[in-house]
């Protein structure tokens, strides 16, 4: 008996630190479900207050803070909700320091540039970021025009004189190129980029490591806690993965704003290593949700971010 009880205890020694492992990553995987559902929520929330407050990038956003809230902290009380807020806000304005979310392309003069910093970032995707939508205020009179009205598609708002663009519409002559870019401009399509914040301790570092290894195309070798770029360090002379750095190629898109340039992820690994100020090491997940809608406002021209 005392034999087949050793045995057990030694088994149990073994097995279990995997179990534990193992349950980590369960637990961190399942909250990044939630939080990319969480995510896709809060782009609906976003794209309403647009189409409802002119198309706006700061309602926009405000309205995706919020709905983000519930990822960061407890809001079951105006105590809690209160305090995850001003938790939530101190570590976005020290990501915004960084300029982490700063964006790859010019944007139009005017344009809040702060408002695409931090952990959450609204990009218009359409139509803006659409050069065949955006050309809509190169139609005649267009580079006067201060907004596009939202419910009056067969014409436009400045310039009573260019029903003349639909009359083809009403006789059924054709299609009218011009009419179909001015529909098209009053539709809004969001892209909601938001940086999930990894907190399971060691299955944070693990998942984010994989997820950065693979955005840089490079395989990791070696064991779960001591992993390596080369092969070699399976037999133990590991030559580590500082190597990474640099090497990420980020998340782009065909329209609108690269969710993570190259050097935002060199800033990312570096968050893991070295931490950030006041908060020590953090692990951040880019996850991205888009969303579009009809026009329920005018699309006001001071507005844009980025187009014509």
């Amino acid at each position: 008996m005392r034999v087949a009880s050793g045995q057990a205890m030694v088994e149990a020694a073994l097995v279990l630190p995997l179990m534990i492992f193992l349950s980590l990553g369960v637990i961190q995987l399942a909250s990044v479900e939630h939080a990319r559902l969480v995510t896709e929520y809060a782009a609906f929330e976003a794209a309403r207050a647009g189409v409802v407050c002119n198309a706006s990038n700061e309602r926009m956003r405000d309205a995706a803070w919020f709905s983000l809230l519930p990822l960061n902290g407890r809001t079951d009380s105006w105590t809690a909700l209160e305090k995850t807020h001003l938790h939530t806000k101190r570590l976005d304005r020290a990501l915004a320091r960084l300029s982490l979310g700063a964006p790859s392309v010019a944007l139009l003069p005017g344009f809040r540039a702060e408002n695409l910093l931090g952990l959450v970032r609204i990009d218009v995707v359409e139509p803006w970021a659409d050069p065949a939508l955006a050309d809509v205020w190169k139609l005649p009179g267009g580079s006067g025009w201060e907004e596009l009205d939202f419910d009056a598609a067969d014409d436009f708002p400045e310039q009573s004189d260019a029903d003349a663009h639909f009359a083809n519409h009403y006789r059924s002559r054709g299609p009218d190129e011009a009419a179909a870019r001015l529909r098209g401009a009053t539709v809004l399509a969001i892209r909601l980029r938001y940086f999930y914040e990894l907190r399971i301790p060691f299955a944070n570092w693990v998942i984010f490591t994989a997820w950065y290894a693979s955005n840089a195309g490079r395989l990791l070798h070696g064991a779960m806690d001591r992993p390596s770029l080369s092969a070699t360090g399976m037999w133990g002379s590991s030559s580590g993965i500082d190597g990474l750095e640099g090497r990420g190629r980020g998340v782009t898109h065909s329209r609108g704003l690269d969710s993570v340039t190259p050097q935002e992820m060199v800033t990312l690994w570096r968050l893991g290593r070295d931490g950030l100020p006041g908060f020590g090491r953090r692990y951040f997940l880019p996850l991205n949700a888009t969303h579009a809608m009809r026009m329920q406002s005018n699309v006001y021209r001071k507005w844009l971010m980025h187009g014509p």
